[in-house]
């Protein structure tokens, strides 16, 4: 049984507090949520089932994902959702000047979310790991 994109746009939704996504229309948020999808799977290719095997038509994935593998690509979600984050205040850097963004205190905030990307990419790489190593076949292969 295939898994469903609206799966992964549930999951990665409960993980994150974003006001303005809350105001959007429920087929923009899918959009959104399909992009940071999309985007999120680059980052965790390594997962054993082909997860890159997508039927677009039907916004799904052609194969079943473990619950773990399907919570590994909702945090994969939450990055870009947070790179994306870390754009926009560079940009507004960029817009209002260093001096004038550090006075807002802005510096502050674009540095926090730079380390929670880099925590949040080091936990995706743990359960990735965790994942591959709590699979039977990886043990299999290191044994032939």
């Amino acid at each position: 049984m295939a898994t469903k994109f609206s799966e992964m746009y549930t999951l990665f939704l409960s993980q994150i507090t974003d006001y303005e996504i809350g105001q959007l229309t429920r087929e923009d948020v899918e959009k959104l949520s399909y992009t940071y999808l999309i985007r999120g799977l680059i980052n965790v290719q390594e997962i054993e089932t082909d997860i890159m095997d997508i039927n677009e038509q039907a916004q799904e994935f052609n194969n079943d994902l473990s619950l773990p593998e399907r919570l590994i690509i909702a945090k994969s979600m939450k990055l870009e959702w947070l790179r994306d984050r870390i754009y926009q205040e560079d940009l507004m850097r960029q817009n209002i000047g260093d001096r004038d963004y550090k006075a807002v205190q802005g510096t502050a905030y674009l540095d926090s979310l730079r380390v929670l990307a880099n925590q949040l990419l080091d936990e995706i790489r743990r359960d990735l790991l965790r994942n591959d190593w709590g699979k039977s076949s990886s043990y299999s292969r290191l044994m032939q």
